[in-house]
C-alpha cells in the first residue's frame, strides 16, 4: 500500500513518509521470514527481500548525494 501510494505523491512529506512506510514493513516481514519461517525456503526469501530493500535504500541515497553535488 505505502509503494504503490508513491504513484500519486511525487514529492513532500507525504511521499517520504510513504517511502518509510513501506521500507519498514519490508524490513519487519523480511525479519519475521527470516526468524519465523515455517520452512528454508520462506527463510532464504526474507534474506533476499532483505538484501534487495537494503541494497534499494542505498542506491537511492548514493543518487541523491550525486545529484546534489556542484560540479565546476
Amino acid at each position: 500500500l505505502g509503494t504503490l501510494s508513491t504513484l500519486v505523491f511525487k514529492t513532500g512529506r507525504a511521499k517520504l513518509g510513504l517511502d518509510l512506510l513501506a521500507f519498514s514493513s519490508l524490513l519487519y516481514w523480511s525479519f519475521l521470514e527470516i526468524t519465523q519461517g515455517v520452512n528454508y525456503f520462506r527463510r532464504d526469501l526474507g534474506v533476499i527481500a532483505l538484501i534487495a530493500v537494503i541494497t534499494s535504500v542505498v542506491q537511492k541515497i548514493a543518487r541523491n548525494r550525486n545529484s546534489n553535488q556542484v560540479t565546476l
